[in-house]
């Protein structure tokens, strides 16, 4: 939030957590109210909803502090959503920052503040070049059906070698 909070007073933000408020709502909506950003919190939603909802948006920020491969990434970068996330390796591995998404240093405010203003400021054919890149990814290496034999045979290695 502080990092949003920084750019709050140059641009009209709003926000939506796919998550269930927290007991201090009121207090963080009103705050970011004073920094011009509008901020909800929708509850988990089904994935047709979390779909829509990613294609109405203009950008998928993870500022997760624990590493792991993130579903709802994979998903986001599948509507060509421009996707900004955390620096963990896992991470690194699906997003190279500026081709198919940006990413920040973890923990880090004025990092995020700045990727997204890097986002915010982007022309309509940096930002498409950039969903589509996100799009290509994740129909080529995330892709459940074409990398599912892969992944078995890793496994099996795994155990042979056990």
């Amino acid at each position: 939030l502080d990092a949003l909070m920084e750019l709050g007073g140059v641009y009209q933000l709003g926000l939506t957590f796919t998550a269930f408020p927290p007991s201090n709502f009121f207090e963080i909506q009103e705050k970011m109210r004073r920094c011009n950003i509008d901020i909800r919190f929708s509850g988990p939603l089904e994935f047709p909803e979390l779909a829509l909802r990613y294609q109405e948006s203009d950008l998928y920020i993870s500022a997760a502090r624990s590493d792991g491969i993130s579903v709802s990434l994979l998903e986001a970068m599948a509507t060509g959503i421009i996707c900004v996330v955390t620096d963990f390796s896992s991470n690194l591995e699906i997003i190279k920052s500026g081709i198919n998404g940006f990413t920040f240093i973890n923990g880090d405010a004025k990092s995020l503040s700045e990727a997204i203003r890097k986002v915010l400021t982007l022309s309509p054919s940096e930002r498409y070049r950039i969903g589509k890149a996100a799009q290509d990814f994740v129909l080529d290496k995330a892709d459940w059906n074409k990398n599912k034999m892969f992944m078995l045979e890793k496994i099996l290695d795994l155990v042979d070698a056990i």
